[in-house]
């Protein structure tokens, strides 16, 4: 825990991000929160229902620091709460435990660093170049396994991509009860100071994923009812550090 500890604070030392913490929290005390006031009746919803079989989160005190996280992450950013932080926050809330300055930060930082495959889908730029090399290694996909290569059909994948896998998808669907979200945490922990590294690591994690569901014959857009168990998500991992990037396995 200390190894994870000291790439969470990077250059900073564990103490600074504690200073800067509770200074946060005490900001949340003496500062009306207009932000956190938006969302806090939607917030109190979504804890329940975030991992709705972990006892550790239906404990109050466990709601109670979920909800406390979040009003500092009020108080500390500006894009306030949105469907999908939850299953960042919770899971590194359990990783984290009783080091709440540490989970916080570690939140922050991955919020920060949270790329998408392929954003100019969305947001279209000149060159589409994420786009395209992410149709690339569909196409190349669809040669080992059964994958339509029409390119509708390869753009809605990216799709499945974008707004599940890389966000909320990969901690959500890996157990209720939060039993493996340590694997997921463990893979990117290390790399939360390095952008580049980190947006190579949900990129391969992305497509692993994706591979993974298409091997077993299951419908990427029946995803949101999927759960991984412990093998599955390890089996990932496995692919996705083996292989470096698959961006380059596949040129």
């Amino acid at each position: 825990m200390d190894a994870s500890c000291r790439l969470v604070s990077g250059k900073d030392n564990a103490a600074i991000l504690y200073r800067d913490y509770q200074l946060l929290c005490l900001i949340t005390r003496v500062k009306r929160n207009r932000l956190f006031e938006q969302y806090e009746h939607q917030i109190q919803l979504d804890i329940t229902r975030t991992y709705p079989k972990s006892r550790w989160l239906q404990d109050e005190n466990t709601k109670r620091l979920i909800f406390h996280q979040l009003k500092v992450w009020c108080i500390y950013s500006p894009i306030g709460y949105f469907q999908g932080l939850l299953f960042l926050l919770v899971p590194l809330c359990h990783y984290f435990q009783e080091l709440h300055h540490i989970s916080f930060f570690a939140f922050v930082r991955m919020v920060k660093n949270l790329y998408f495959v392929h954003k100019d889908v969305i947001y279209p730029t000149d060159l589409h170049v994420e786009t395209n090399e992410a149709l690339h290694v569909l196409r190349v996909l669809s040669r080992c396994i059964k994958i339509d290569e029409d390119q509708m059909h390869m753009r809605q994948l990216l799709w499945v991509i974008e707004f599940n896998i890389m966000f909320t998808l990969a901690l959500n669907r890996c157990g209720d009860n939060l039993a493996n979200t340590d694997l997921i945490i463990n893979f990117f922990i290390s790399t939360l100071h390095d952008k580049n590294e980190f947006i190579k690591r949900l990129k391969t994690f992305a497509f692993s994923f994706l591979l993974h569901i298409t091997k077993s014959n299951m419908n990427p857009f029946d995803i949101c009812s999927i759960e991984f168990d412990r093998d599955a998500i390890k089996s990932i991992i496995h692919c996705a550090l083996s292989s470096g990037t698959l961006f380059k396995a596949f040129a």
